[in-house]
């Protein structure tokens, strides 16, 4: 029956698998969020509702209420794009912009699927067939626990990570200005992907340059000509108490690498030291580039590149939290694929890439159950004495939370010496 279809059986199971993977995923990661109380996505709202108010984006301080009926105080942080684009819907209910907003996630993280195969093809050309890589992207990014986390606070990073992959598809297709304007989308949404045009220019590539330069100046250009100034005019008024580690002395907790170290000695208040650390690590994408970028390189040696530079852009955020180790899923999968002369030695990378990918996903779980043990009650910025519960680690518990805290980052450093080896022996 099957051979008179012309259908194998392989082919006839990847797709069945791949259906109920998606019969699985959509009431996780569209049904669910659409009737969740999205945290981060109320925040995008009342920012869009501002703009379309003509009202400042950055002098205002944003209260959300999570599910058990907390309140948080948090900031919009980021550039005033998105609150611009979202205020052509900010006047329809907003459980229809909400759902809108739950469907475009749920279409990127498929976008971001085929973005992934596409990797996995491209590393191991004719090992894998189309249908297998997108079934394995698919399993790998829908059993990610940043990816439910990310999408069930209704963040953008799920949108991110599809134009991330989609930029890196079209790069290796040699689609280049194609390639820099889907770059300059991510980072006009946040600023972190504008790292990865570091690569680009080692290579030469200047088409991507013009692409990403184009459509940014694009964008500003009708920012300026559609919203008065007075809307984005203190954009950069948040940043100071950020990157000086003040502000987010409100969260409970922050993986940002920098201040998880100087925490275990009580110094990450000192603005001079987190600057430090911050150009000490920032050195590492820089030197990525320059040792390891070559003209006329090989596939598998620009996806090590660019598995590098996204763990560098995680790497030196400021504030880092769970979700934003979703976009750890490329280098993963960029690692996962690396080719060695032996099974033994093949076996054992899986597993060492497999455990890394179980330890991010654990992240979250690991640092919630380690405030809630170690600090019970005082998880609340609001309840008084939860800021001193994270100066300096005076007891044993302290040290244990704080260690807790640089795992992510300890996890992405390794990815990167892993990486790093990895682009040194393969071809260029």
């Amino acid at each position: 029956m099957l051979a008179r279809m012309n259908i194998s059986r392989p082919h006839l199971v990847t797709t069945c698998w791949i259906l109920v993977i998606l019969a699985l995923g959509v009431p996780l990661y569209l049904f669910e969020p659409s009737q969740s109380v999205l945290g981060d996505f109320t925040v995008y709202y009342e920012a869009a509702l501002r703009v379309r108010n003509s009202q400042n984006l950055y002098d205002h301080s944003y209260s959300i209420k999570v599910a058990d009926g907390r309140l948080f105080t948090l900031y919009y942080f980021y550039p005033p794009f998105l609150a611009h684009w979202l205020s052509s819907v900010a006047g329809l209910p907003f459980e229809q912009v909400q759902l809108l907003w739950t469907s475009l996630s749920f279409a990127s993280l498929l976008v971001a699927a085929w973005g992934l195969s596409d990797i996995f093809q491209k590393l191991r050309p004719g090992a894998l067939s189309p249908e297998t890589s997108l079934c394995l992207a698919l399993s790998l990014l829908l059993c990610f626990e940043p990816t439910y986390w990310g999408i069930k606070e209704g963040q953008v990073n799920a949108i991110i990570l599809a134009l991330i992959t989609t930029h890196i598809a079209l790069f290796m297709r040699g689609k280049d200005q194609l390639a820099g304007g889907v770059l300059a989308i991510a980072a006009l949404l946040k600023m972190s992907p504008a790292l990865l045009i570091l690569l680009p220019l080692r290579l030469c590539r200047w088409r991507v340059l013009v692409g990403f330069l184009g459509t940014a100046l694009f964008a500003v250009l009708l920012l300026l000509a559609t919203t008065p100034m007075s809307v984005f005019k203190d954009f950069f008024l948040p940043f100071g108490p950020l990157l000086a580690g003040t502000l987010e002395r409100h969260y409970f907790f922050n993986f940002a690498f920098d201040k998880a170290v100087l925490q275990l000695f009580g110094l990450d208040d000192f603005a001079a030291l987190r600057w430090t650390a911050k150009l000490i690590l920032g050195l590492l994408p820089i030197l990525a580039v320059t040792l390891l970028g070559k003209r006329n390189q090989g596939s598998a040696h620009t996806l090590i590149l660019y598995g590098i530079l996204i763990s560098c852009m995680i790497l030196l955020a400021p504030t880092l939290w769970a979700h934003h180790l979703v976009w750890t899923i490329i280098p993963l999968c960029v690692l996962s694929g690396r080719i060695f002369p032996t099974k033994d030695e093949r076996l054992r990378h899986l597993t060492l890439t497999l455990g890394m990918f179980v330890l991010f996903a654990q992240t979250l779980l690991i640092q919630l159950h380690s405030c809630r043990a170690v600090f019970p009650g005082r998880c609340n910025p609001n309840v008084p004495g939860a800021q001193e519960a994270f100066t300096g680690a005076s007891s044993a518990p302290e040290l244990l939370l704080h260690l807790t805290t640089a795992v992510p980052g300890m996890l992405l450093l390794a990815l990167i010496v892993l990486l790093w080896r990895s682009g040194r022996s393969s071809p260029s």
